[in-house]
């Protein structure tokens, strides 16, 4: 994998692992108390019953698909930390209380849905699957097994989020409240986030690119800033936020193989929506 920039190369440990036909789940980056800066790591969960899939396919999951994903979680999830001290469920299908992963990051919201599908049966880890050859635009036919996908963790010695100083100064405001900042993080995106978003999913792609740097980037001395005067920016200052917010972590979707056309090595991307069918 590639990364943009050497200082969002710093925040990875380069450490993989394999989604686990387990019901034990390590997630890529866990819980963090920015009172101690630890991380909690583990979570249980159970395989999927017809609750699960009832709440992935409520009214108001299919408004809101991040929801629907929160409310799947709220399911399978079963205990928070290595022995349940975080939280433990009574009743299996209970719910959890909405905060934990809302304010788990996507990342980690993934990998626990991967691995609760390994775990639900063979129909529910495989699937086959027909995409393009990446050179020769040949058909090729494979089965793609979740527990295939590889996992990359954050550097958990570091916070969820990278902090840089800006090629240029952003000012908001005029007058006696003008504000400017030289300095901004970039925070990894929540399933609160997420959900957020997701009321806005009907906009186009760059849209939404502009609407995540605002409800992700904070700025020294202003706080996070409308995606008004976020688009007023120059292009050269919007693509640095981009670069920046290119926080591959978590799990990589991606299946290698050689294209029996062609015989060049090829690669397919796994649609997860191909699994919750």
């Amino acid at each position: 994998m590639t990364h943009e920039s050497h200082h969002i190369q710093q925040q990875y440990k380069e450490t993989m692992y394999n989604i686990q036909e387990s019901t034990k789940v390590l997630l890529p980056v866990g819980f963090y108390d920015p009172s101690t800066k630890q991380y909690t790591r583990h979570v249980e969960v159970a395989e999927w019953t017809g609750y699960t899939q009832e709440a992935l396919t409520s009214p108001i999951a299919k408004n809101n698909y991040n929801i629907g994903i929160s409310n799947v979680l709220n399911i399978v999830v079963q205990s928070i930390g290595e022995n349940g001290e975080v939280f433990r469920k009574s009743n299996p299908n209970s719910m959890l209380p909405d905060r934990f992963m809302r304010q788990l990051t996507n990342a980690d919201r993934e990998v626990i849905l991967l691995q609760s599908l390994a775990i639900s049966g063979e129909e529910m880890r495989k699937r086959a699957c027909t995409d393009k050859c990446n050179h020769c635009g040949g058909e090729i036919s494979y089965d793609f097994d979740l527990t295939e996908v590889e996992v990359l963790e954050w550097d958990h010695s570091k916070p969820p989020w990278v902090e840089f100083d800006l090629p240029k100064q952003i000012t908001v405001g005029s007058g006696n409240l003008k504000l400017t900042s030289g300095h901004a993080k970039i925070k990894l995106m929540t399933g609160l986030d997420a959900e957020v978003l997701g009321k806005k999913s009907d906009k186009g792609e760059f849209a939404m690119l502009f609407e995540m740097l605002a409800q992700c980037t904070e700025f020294d001395g202003i706080g996070k800033i409308s995606v008004d005067v976020l688009k007023s920016q120059p292009r050269s200052f919007l693509d640095f936020l981009k670069r920046q917010a290119n926080l591959q972590v978590g799990a990589i979707p991606y299946k290698k193989f050689q294209c029996h056309h062609c015989g060049e090595e090829t690669e397919a991307k796994l649609d997860l929506a191909r699994f919750l069918v």
